[in-house]
């Protein structure tokens, strides 16, 4: 999938769950990170290099981000932040994974697999 494609296709998606939130194809992230929802922006950041390995894992990663800014819509973006480090820090404080065990990287995990047959 080219660049423009992959930039057509999250705004599809994001305009078809009604959010406008605007998709930044970078790299600037951890490593180990495909896409990331900026708490402060709302831009959803999304790796356009070697580290999402094909389509499918795109679209994966934009349903999911997705998720997070449909959430943030509901509640602010700022109340969606805190709400989002707030449980970090108290799963942190209990030794659980502050991101697999996190209640909102669960849904929008559970959302982007339920939702990818309509996107592939």
């Amino acid at each position: 999938m080219t660049t423009e494609t992959k930039l057509a296709l999250s705004e599809e998606i994001l305009a078809y769950y009604g959010v406008n939130n605007r998709v930044i194809l970078s790299c600037d992230l951890d490593q180990d990170i495909l896409a990331f929802f900026n708490f402060d922006t709302g831009n959803i950041e999304l790796c356009d290099d070697n580290r999402i390995k094909n389509d499918k894992a795109f679209i994966l990663s934009i349903l999911h981000e997705t998720k997070h800014a449909i959430e943030a819509q509901k509640i602010g973006l700022n109340n969606y932040g805190l709400k989002y480090e707030k449980t970090e820090r108290i799963l942190k404080s209990k030794n659980f994974d502050s991101y697999w065990d996190h209640a909102e990287e669960i849904k929008a995990e559970t959302f982007a697999q339920r939702e990818l047959k309509y996107w592939i």
